[in-house]
């Protein structure tokens, strides 16, 4: 039932994606509840990473979903992940939300530096050019994700008026 109403809010909220996004809701929650993560911040973040393709590889060589670099894996998960291991969904998702756990941590909740760390790299922050494109990308993630938000937030019979609900 919660990945149903995570799904409803994402339509409502005309969310890219969106019907990517549902296929893999559970999955979402499953992995923000574990990390103690927003959904709405990891869905948004997926979003932006991967625009939903697990297939999608970066020149940078990040892979999957969360387009998780594999050398960056070991240091954070205490494993090694391939890009083979990274286009499975699940795996990306739980993967990249456990970087972004980690980072969160280390930035005391600021969910800005957070994901300006998981964009730009664990050492990528402290330049001031890299902390400014990792600033706006942290920033694009949080204004999707709030409008996630107010959308989760809402009677799912409401959102859209009776006539779009199907019974």
């Amino acid at each position: 039932m919660e990945a149903f109403i995570f799904c409803i809010a994402l339509y409502a909220a005309n969310f890219p994606g969106g019907e990517r996004a549902c296929e893999h809701a559970e999955h979402v929650l499953k992995y923000s509840k574990k990390y103690n993560l927003k959904p709405e911040v990891l869905v948004s973040m997926i979003y932006w990473e991967s625009g939903w393709y697990p297939n999608r590889r970066s020149e940078a060589g990040a892979c999957g979903l969360t387009q998780v670099i594999p050398r960056w894996t070991k240091p954070v998960t205490g494993k090694h992940y391939t890009c083979r291991d990274l286009i499975d969904p699940e795996t990306s998702i739980k993967v990249g939300a456990q970087i972004l756990a980690t980072h969160l941590l280390d930035k005391k909740g600021n969910y800005y530096q957070a994901l300006c760390m998981y964009n730009q790299g664990p050492r990528g922050c402290s330049s001031a050019v890299v902390k400014q494109k990792g600033t706006r990308y942290g920033r694009k993630i949080i204004r999707l994700s709030r409008k996630v938000k107010y959308h989760m937030k809402r009677d799912p019979c409401r959102i859209r008026g009776k006539k779009d609900i199907i019974y």
